[in-house]
């Protein structure tokens, strides 16, 4: 059974390992801790049980209560079963929990043989602070491989294809395409959900087999992608060419992250984008806000005084809109071609 090693050097680590374990786990799933007293279950299960919005202060030792409820996102059951053994474990009733909700389990090794569905994590204690933590049973570290290459393919397909557009576009032009403080704008707005990617979830057949890095495919995808991207400024350019110069860099402003946004949900998944899972509420969440400032922006007065933009027109946004669903679409067609034709 694959293996994911981590070091923890204090309670705040472990702490954000059990958040990290949390975001991962899905309703019906069972935790599974082994460890010796004080080794730092009890830390652990506080941060699994805040990725269902149960506050930290609410997850205490069970050893006393054995069993103790938490009404999150989804319902949450801490079971202590430091003080049973035997005969006594039957007569809890730990059965009735099981699948209901998230089960999390302290002094899992009472229970003698654990179920191969069951996820495990065993502490070892190194010195005072530091503590060795092995996860089995979960595919977390394919996981955040599968969603770490995701950010790379995302960022540096449409980076490259804006990078090479904009440096041709800058000589057919008698001024940039935009200002410094327009792309640092467009760098951070979507730069935001993109943060977020490794909450992102994975596809089943991702975690089939482990990963590794293959610089060739890399630079492949870089560069089939990036010339997409590349394409579409072009054609942005040949509609807009004959706006004066605030408006265009208005315009390239909304294009550039509408279309750095949009792109997330097309390259997230080798999948035609509807038949895969919907990303977590708090990367589409945060997808709406981005999409929202992206548009509100060029009508504030600070847009105009801080980032210079001017406000377009309705007809102007239509096109760009529909541009960027051109875009995206042609993503997907071009990710299902290639995709069949290298695997």
């Amino acid at each position: 059974m694959q293996q994911l090693r981590l070091l923890s050097k204090g309670p705040d680590e472990t702490f954000k390992i059990g958040q990290r374990l949390g975001s991962l786990l899905k309703d019906g799933d069972v935790v599974a801790l082994f460890g010796e007293l004080g080794s730092g279950k009890t830390t652990l299960v506080k941060g699994i049980a805040s990725a269902f919005l149960i506050p930290e202060r609410d997850i205490t030792s069970a050893s006393f209560t054995i069993i103790a409820e938490h009404k999150g996102s989804i319902p949450f059951y801490h079971i202590d079963l430091y003080r049973l053994e035997g005969q006594d474990l039957n007569l809890i009733g730990i059965e009735e929990f099981i699948g209901r909700g998230i089960c999390v389990i302290e002094w899992a090794e009472r229970l003698g043989e654990i179920p191969e569905n069951y996820i495990k994590v065993r502490f070892n204690i190194i010195d005072a602070e530091k503590r060795q933590i092995i996860i089995e049973g979960i595919n977390e570290g394919r996981q955040i491989f599968t969603n770490t290459i995701k950010y790379l393919k995302v960022t540096l397909s449409s980076n490259l294809g804006n990078f090479f557009a904009l440096t041709v576009i800058s000589f057919l032009l008698k001024f940039p395409p935009m200002r410094g403080v327009q792309i640092l704008m467009v760098n951070f707005l979507t730069d935001l959900p993109l943060a977020l990617i490794g909450f992102d979830r994975v596809d089943p057949d991702e975690t089939k087999k482990p990963k590794n890095y293959n610089v060739y495919e890399l630079g492949l995808f870089f560069i089939v992608f990036g010339i997409i991207s590349a394409v579409f400024d072009f054609i942005f350019l040949s509609i807009f060419k004959n706006n004066d110069r605030q408006l265009i860099q208005t315009l390239w402003f909304i294009f550039s992250s509408l279309t750095e946004i949009i792109i997330i949900f097309s390259l997230r998944t080798k999948r035609f984008f509807v038949k895969t899972q919907p990303p977590p509420r708090i990367i589409l969440g945060t997808v709406g806000v981005v999409m929202f400032l992206t548009f509100l922006l060029p009508l504030t007065s600070i847009g105009g005084s801080i980032f210079d933009f001017v406000s377009p027109g309705i007809q102007q946004l239509l096109i760009i809109s529909v541009l960027s669903l051109m875009y995206f679409f042609t993503n997907e067609l071009i990710k299902i071609f290639y995709y069949s034709r290298n695997y």
